[in-house]
């Protein structure tokens, strides 16, 4: 268990994580940018790639995600099968 599970939920905290960060940073520095009036093509582009940053490891928890619902199919659905009882073979 902790070799599967363990791993697998780390990366996971460590992308919300990654995640809550650039949109804190993101929403701080156009804060300050409001404050202060200043608007600068910098300023938007360092807003702007907090903002982008989020998308690869949003979409990797969500990945994580799919691979984990599949997989519960999976094992749901083998062990539906085998709870089957199966039908007595004929005797010739």
């Amino acid at each position: 268990m902790l070799s599967g599970v363990l791993p697998h939920s780390r990366i996971i905290l460590t992308n919300y994580l990654v995640v809550a960060y650039l949109v804190f940073e993101s929403s701080i520095i156009d804060l300050v940018s409001l404050l202060v009036r200043v608007e600068t093509p910098l300023i938007g582009a360092i807003s702007a790639s907090a903002l982008l940053g989020i998308v690869l490891p949003f979409a990797e928890v969500w990945v994580r995600y799919a691979g984990s619902l599949g997989q519960e199919f999976v094992t749901w659905e083998r062990d539906f099968r085998e709870s089957i009882p199966k039908p007595p073979e004929a005797d010739p």
